[in-house]
């Protein structure tokens, strides 16, 4: 007969931990160094992405209303917000 390899549940997870595999890193290091790699660090148009799963239409529709009231008379024609996708020209 064979031993577990694992005697307890904790020696299991411990084991998944080390692997490095389930770790979530939520931060932003990772884009920006990729970005910074393809030098694209530097955006040339300011731009927002709404993701999700519900409500990018109305949350995407509110800034669009916010910043084209907040922007300058010069500015608020640029600002797009077609269904799909909502972008900055």
């Amino acid at each position: 007969m064979t031993t577990p390899r694992f005697r307890t549940f904790d020696d299991f997870q411990a084991h998944l931990d080390a692997l490095g595999m389930f770790h979530m890193d939520l931060g932003l290091g990772r884009m920006e160094r990729a970005l910074a790699r393809l030098g694209l660090d530097a955006p040339f148009c300011a731009s927002v992405q709404v993701v999700g799963t519900n409500a990018k239409g109305s949350t995407s529709t509110l800034l669009a209303a916010v910043l084209t009231a907040q922007a300058r008379p010069s500015m608020r024609k640029r600002i797009d917000c077609p269904t799909w996708p909502c972008r900055t020209t």
